[in-house]
């Protein structure tokens, strides 16, 4: 089963010679790292190239106009020869060279299996631990979750497509979630791998308002899209409180306009994607809505939600 390393970059240089370097290192003998370089204006390109010269397993795209994260995302996708796309992002690098192959031999478990989420820690957060496997868990099958965290999982490349990729609109923020309310509708489970933590160093370079707003709008498109049409009703009316205490909980509300990011994420959701109100193709039943609540946020054997 070949293997993708997927990199979607913009204007981070400095960030690359690490990255490149921890995928470099991958064991896995089928494999291609491909760097899609979504229109940088400092010399990523230039480096990117560089570093593909020490490894003819890298290969660099480059755009000449900027598309945004998600269409980056989607173009690199359809553009990568593998079969399993495994994404890092470039504030990101794995922390062991087994990586990659623990994660083909995942997928490798059953064909159930469309994407898989690598466990991976936030360092600048105290080093904030995502999809952690128990340890003493004595699970027959193999462990899974509801979804994947963007900067550290991989997908199967056909089940993406299928599913019609990232949506355009969303533009950053809540996408996989999107994508893993699919999986989960079609039946495919999120599998979490055991593997060594992908380190996360999250960039300095972040506007949290512009993440505030596409947080809470895209969270209010997804519950449109997939929860049941009452409780989606409810969630709606009572997301921005739910969304400013959460926020003000994670210390993340430290300057009033970060509010007003969400309120207006909220406004924009309800008044120009309340159509997805009415779409019921991927809209889950009570049934699959409460089965679905057992395994969101959390990493359990497979076995249990589906007894």
């Amino acid at each position: 089963m070949r293997a993708s390393i997927v990199i979607t970059t913009q204007n981070r240089q400095e960030l690359l010679p690490d990255l490149i370097a921890s995928c470099s290192s991958q064991i896995y003998h089928d494999l291609e790292i491909l760097l899609y370089d979504d229109a940088s204006s400092d010399a990523t390109y230039d480096v990117a190239l560089e570093l593909s010269k020490a490894d003819s397993r890298i290969k660099v795209h480059h755009s000449d106009k900027s598309s945004g994260l998600i269409n980056a995302r989607n173009n690199a996708y359809k553009i990568a020869t593998g079969e399993v796309i495994i994404v890092i992002d470039d504030d990101a690098r794995f922390s062991e060279s087994e990586t990659v192959q623990k994660i083909v031999s995942q997928f490798e478990l059953s064909n159930e299996i469309g994407a898989v989420a690598i466990p991976h820690v936030d360092v600048e957060y105290n080093n904030r631990k995502w999809n952690e496997i128990p340890s003493n868990s004595d699970c027959d099958t193999y462990f899974i979750t509801l979804n994947y965290i963007g900067t550290a999982h991989a997908i199967r490349k056909d089940v993406f497509i299928h599913l019609g990729g990232y949506p355009n609109y969303f533009e950053r923020q809540e996408e996989e979630l999107f994508v893993a309310y699919k999986l989960f509708k079609h039946d495919l489970r999120v599998s979490v791998v055991d593997a060594s933590p992908i380190l996360h160093y999250e960039s300095p370079k972040r506007d949290l308002s512009k993440i505030m707003y596409y947080w809470s709008r895209n969270t209010i498109i997804n519950v449109m899209t997939f929860y049941p049409i009452l409780i989606a009703l409810v969630y709606v009316i009572l997301a921005p409180w739910i969304f400013i205490f959460n926020s003000k909980k994670k210390n993340a509300l430290n300057e009033s306009r970060y509010t007003s990011s969400i309120m207006k994420g909220c406004y924009d959701a309800c008044k120009s994607y309340s159509r997805a109100l009415f779409d019921n193709k991927y809209r889950l039943t009570y049934r699959e809505f409460l089965r679905m609540r057992k395994i969101k946020g959390n990493v359990v054997c497979k076995s249990l939600p589906y007894k």
